[in-house]
């Protein structure tokens, strides 16, 4: 273990001197080559020497010698990652040059022997580079992941940096995007293409200024794709009104959708919304009797709501077999309807 031992004496030299400025490292870094026994370890023995270290000591050691740096990136693929229940990404480019920041949560047992386990949240330094991110997300398992949350990105196309860590055969249940920029849109198909299940999807605000109404369906029909997905919010930028209720029609048909929240301020897309979606839903309904199950839709209106209402209500005479089941207190301002045989 004398190869072991001696990267670790590196290591912690390294850690150490690393902000001295009169050590050249060129010479460390061939005084090491020099001396590692590198060669003479099979790659079973170093998975196991690499397995007893922690991810943090890993990333150290791996910078000891252009060798050994080779070496751990290619057993990489070998170690155990760090199984992660949530993750949260944002990034600030304000921030005195960590502009990344990173939480995540993991799941712990309780009590060794117990199956009661305990929600642990630990949160990461700030990261200075795409890079150190990258290298950060490459120590995780995110393949099975409860919720992943990237709020606001402001320049940087965060999708980008998530495409080189996330496989193919992703699982999430609940996917939180701040908001979705013209920018980000290829990069976000290919996201959603790694993805094999989300049960939730919540897009905070969708803001296009220039794209055309097939990149608004690109993003509907990836998200239609996810046939696990049960529960989706769309909300859309007031200044933009890209949806239509042709989209969201499209989009009902093409996934198993369940629950549906819609923000808008664009009233002429809720008034034909309302009309599509009863007039999809009823023959459906008729259809499955058996196995029907009930589509929600939920519609919240950016202006005012005491307009929509009367809106709502005049079009339920164009609807056929829709009436109103309860209206809540004008605080809520909510009118509730539903699709009778």
């Amino acid at each position: 273990m004398s190869f072991f031992q001696n990267c670790f004496k590196y290591t912690y030299r390294l850690t150490i001197e690393s902000n001295d400025s009169t050590k050249d490292p060129n010479m460390e870094e061939e005084h090491f080559e020099e001396h590692d026994d590198l060669s003479l370890l099979p790659d079973e023995v170093l998975v196991i020497i690499l397995s007893k270290l922690s991810w943090k000591d890993i990333n150290k050691v791996k910078f000891v010698s252009k060798k050994f740096y080779g070496i751990i990136h290619k057993m990489y693929p070998r170690l155990e990652r760090r199984k992660i229940h949530e993750l949260s990404i944002r990034y600030n480019g304000d921030c005195r040059g960590y502009p990344f920041f990173i939480k995540i949560g993991v799941i712990a047992v309780e009590n060794v022997g117990s199956d009661v386990f305990r929600h642990c949240f630990r949160t990461i330094n700030r990261f200075k580079s795409v890079e150190e991110l990258s290298n950060f997300l490459k120590t995780a398992d995110l393949r099975n992941l409860y919720k992943l949350n990237i709020p606001a990105s402001g320049d940087i196309d965060i999708f980008v940096i998530l495409n080189k860590s996330f496989k193919k055969g992703t699982n999430i249940n609940s996917l939180n995007i701040g908001k979705l920029l013209e920018k980000d849109l290829d990069s976000f198909q290919i996201f959603i293409g790694k993805l094999s299940s989300v049960k939730d999807i919540h897009v905070k605000c969708i803001r296009l200024h220039s794209a055309e109404a097939k990149d608004v369906c690109l993003i509907l029909s990836s998200l239609s794709s996810l046939n696990s997905n049960e529960v989706s919010y769309i909300r859309e930028c007031n200044w933009t009104n890209i949806l239509s209720s042709d989209m969201v029609i499209e989009f009902f048909k093409r996934s198993n959708i369940e629950y549906l929240f819609i923000g808008t301020g664009n009233i002429e897309f809720v008034r034909s919304l309302f009309k599509e979606f009863f007039k999809k839903e009823k023959p459906r309904k008729m259809e499955e009797k058996c196995g029907y199950n009930q589509i929600t839709l939920r519609i919240k209106f950016n202006c005012d709501c005491e307009f929509l209402q009367d809106i709502l209500r005049n079009s339920l005479s164009e609807v056929k077999n829709v009436v109103e089941i309860n209206t809540l207190s004008s605080i809520d301002s909510v009118i509730r309807v539903q699709c009778t045989l």
